[in-house]
């Protein structure tokens, strides 16, 4: 009987690592992306980032959301700087989007920002 309920315990616990291996991986994988997007962004960047005073575009909405049809607010944690205006993103996925195309993002944002009703 002994043996039974501490193979149970065993087999929950495998389980249990089982699961949480995969989530902590993919934790880990979303820094590494974090890390590679913001070494990218700072070579887009180039020195305007350092010295710039530049305006929030949009009102800190996400420009990828707003492309998309969307007013989400960006964060103060996912910021990109491109053409002397501060972008606001609510997570690593849509800066990343913005990183890899900003053109895409910016082409049209502020009049369909408008049409949205932002100010």
């Amino acid at each position: 009987m002994m043996k039974r309920s501490t193979f149970g315990l065993g087999l929950v616990m495998v389980l249990a690592l089982m699961c949480a291996v995969p989530a902590v991986s993919r934790a880990a994988d979303m820094m590494d992306d974090h890390e590679k997007m913001m070494k990218k962004d700072d070579s887009m960047m180039g020195d305007m980032k350092n010295d710039s005073k530049a305006e929030v575009a949009i009102s800190g909405f996400c420009p990828v959301c707003v492309i998309h049809g969307m007013m989400n607010k960006g964060s103060d944690n996912f910021t990109t700087e491109y053409n002397g205006k501060v972008y606001k993103f609510p997570g690593i996925e849509q800066q990343k989007a913005f990183v890899n195309n900003p053109e895409e993002f910016t082409k049209d944002v502020e009049m369909k920002f408008k049409e949205m009703g932002g100010k």
